[in-house]
């Protein structure tokens, strides 16, 4: 009735596990950033021409859109316009010039379907023309573009503070038909990451993308797409205790192996190697995450690593 008893494989000694498979990853280094802001007083809505005000839909707390017309003055539209600038001069046919093109791109976010090539033609009068009658189907039709039949907007939406005038009162040429929240005068990120992967990085607030120059001012082209998120409305609500923040990122994502940290020797202030069966392989430290270490290698890479490497061998 003696027999010998077998060990069971659950109280057998394991084995070492000496080398693992590298994973690699897209890593962007996404770290929250708090922005440093300075804000300038707004012009408004400005009218630049004088009339009777005889409609309007401006409401303190609503938003202004680009293509709309708020304010009817001597019953003729004013187009609510959103462009890198306000338009300077009266545009007739065959004028040319950068305002131009800043027209035409307006023109092109509401339909426009004509070339964009700064050259004011029939398509770009018979759009502006379409624009207004949508508004208001009497409106008359020009053959000019003239600034005083468009009210400005630096961005859209554009947030209504306050509605200074009412139905019925007379305009003047640089009355503020609407004063709007202040405006950006400079945007930067209060502290860059220094660690590495160094390389060109983006700004991240509510799905708007902005690229940020090596000192971290945030490009300004960006400003009014930022000017219009939740995130900085609600800054504008307490500039002096709300904290303006938002993803600071890789413009381009790198490729980066996951080492577990005993796989590492000849770790250095921001390189380490690695090794298998043959060959030693040297990278940049990049970060760390959830008990890897994250590491940029250039080629080549290896495909497996030792978890128990000679460290007498040379980290190159």
């Amino acid at each position: 009735m003696l027999g010998r008893t077998t060990l069971p494989t659950e109280l057998a000694t394991p084995s070492a596990i000496e080398n693992v498979d590298v994973a690699y990853q897209d890593f962007d280094d996404a770290r929250t950033a708090d922005l440093a802001v300075k804000l300038q007083d707004s012009p408004g809505l400005v009218a630049r021409g004088a009339g009777l005000l005889t409609g309007s839909t401006c409401t303190p707390g609503g938003a202004i859109m680009s293509g709309g017309a708020t304010f009817i003055l001597d019953r003729v539209p004013l187009l609510d316009l959103a462009t890198a600038q306000p338009l300077a001069r009266t545009l007739v046919m065959d004028d040319r010039g950068a305002d131009v093109s800043e027209l035409q791109q307006a023109f092109a976010a509401l339909g426009y379907t004509g070339a964009v090539d700064g050259v004011v033609g029939t398509r770009t009068i018979a759009f502006f023309n379409a624009l207004r009658r949508g508004l208001v189907a009497d409106a008359p039709r020009v053959d000019a573009i003239d600034p005083a039949s468009i009210v400005w907007m630096p961005s859209s939406p554009a947030e209504i503070v306050t509605c200074p005038i009412s139905v019925g009162s007379s305009v003047e040429p640089g009355a503020t038909l609407a004063e709007l929240p202040p405006a950006i005068a400079s945007l930067r990120v209060g502290t860059l990451p220094t660690a590495v992967p160094s390389a060109a990085r983006t700004l991240l607030i509510d799905g708007i993308v902005a690229n940020l120059d090596e000192d971290g001012a945030v490009d300004a082209a960006a400003w009014p797409k930022i000017a219009a998120t939740p995130t900085f409305r609600d800054y504008l609500t307490d500039p002096e205790k709300v904290v303006l923040s938002g993803s600071v990122q890789l413009a381009e994502p790198i490729r980066v192996a996951q080492v577990p940290p005993s796989a590492l020797f000849g770790v250095g202030d921001d390189t380490a190697c690695v090794s298998d069966a043959t060959t030693v392989y040297r990278g940049a430290i990049v970060s760390s995450e959830r008990g890897y270490t994250l590491i940029d290698f250039s080629d080549p890479e290896p495909e497996i690593v030792s978890l128990l490497p000679d460290h007498r061998r040379q980290c190159p």
